[in-house]
């Protein structure tokens, strides 16, 4: 068995930074260059570009911008190619159906004169985008059975997605017309492992709902309280407050006893001693003398 091999080096290649395009222009097995109007698909081990006519182990005919796949070259198989399809979600399988659309369109456009071209780029969705993928369905969806519900999936998709289908009821006024808001294929790019992890199962408090009639009232400011000066000739409320707090813990029962009075360190105060001085009186005059009794005469 002959081995098999490029009709180039394929190592001497200069490739771009996208490694879309290289500068000898020389791709597949043929060695030819590649162009906008015809779909290519590249060799997952040696990266080289397949014009989609040059390859055989495609069931249908290659589709524009299908990246959903992994494909080996006979080359680097040294043996028959292989082609393995990736899972395709109905949004992307519709995106590349009305892509291919657009694209076979605009091939034809390309080589017909002006005036015979189309004049716009919309398509059905039952009777085109349906009817495409009813007819590529195994290479697209293998191993995949039809349900009897298929085609409402695809009318969901349409509407659903806005984003990325534009729909042709203010151009053509009527709702059963679709194209792209971008001619460009889906993407296949691997979302990044921040996108792909999945959230804690975290438990939150339930908030409670309110009902709808309930007005919710802004909170009101507190009203500044003036202090007031107490007056001294009249009873202090919070002894009798306290008093009447204390009361209410005996039973009605028991009889209430006055409160024990506390009993106060008395501190003894020396006080100065003040020693009056008495007033000296001046000496009283000495008695008379008393007289002798003279005897009275008869």
């Amino acid at each position: 068995m002959t081995e098999k091999k490029f009709p180039y080096n394929l190592d001497s290649l200069t490739w771009d930074s996208d490694h879309k395009r290289n500068a000898e222009n020389k791709y597949c097995y043929c060695g030819k260059d590649i162009n906008d109007d015809q779909p290519v698909i590249r060799c997952e081990k040696c990266r080289q570009l397949f014009h989609g006519d040059c390859i055989s182990c495609m069931v249908k005919p290659l589709l524009y911008g299908d990246t959903f796949g992994t494909f080996n070259c006979s080359v680097c198989n040294q043996g028959p190619e292989t082609f393995e399809r990736k899972g395709l979600s109905w949004i992307a399988i519709v995106h590349l159906v009305i892509y291919n659309l657009i694209k076979k369109a605009q091939v034809e456009d390309s080589k017909k004169e002006e005036k015979d071209r189309r004049e716009h780029y919309y398509f059905r969705w039952k009777e085109d985008v349906c009817a495409f993928i009813d007819d590529y369905w195994d290479y697209l969806v293998p191993d995949k059975q039809r349900s009897l519900t298929w085609n409402n999936t695809i009318a969901s998709v349409l509407s659903t997605h806005n984003n990325l289908f534009l729909s042709g009821f203010e151009k053509l006024h009527q709702s059963a017309w679709w194209t792209l808001h971008k001619v460009e294929p889906p993407s296949n790019e691997k979302r990044s492992k921040s996108a792909t992890r999945i959230k804690a199962n975290i438990k939150r408090p339930l908030k409670r709902t309110k009902p709808e009639n309930e007005i919710t009232k802004p909170p009101k400011k507190p009203k500044k309280v003036k202090k007031e000066v107490p007056d001294p000739d009249l009873l202090d409320l919070s002894s009798l407050s306290e008093l009447s707090s204390a009361d209410e813990l005996l039973s009605s029962d028991e009889d209430v006893k006055p409160p024990k009075k506390k009993k106060q360190n008395i501190v003894a105060v020396a006080r100065p001693t003040y020693v009056l001085k008495q007033e000296q009186k001046s000496p009283s005059p000495p008695p008379p003398p008393s007289s002798p009794l003279i005897p009275s005469l008869p």
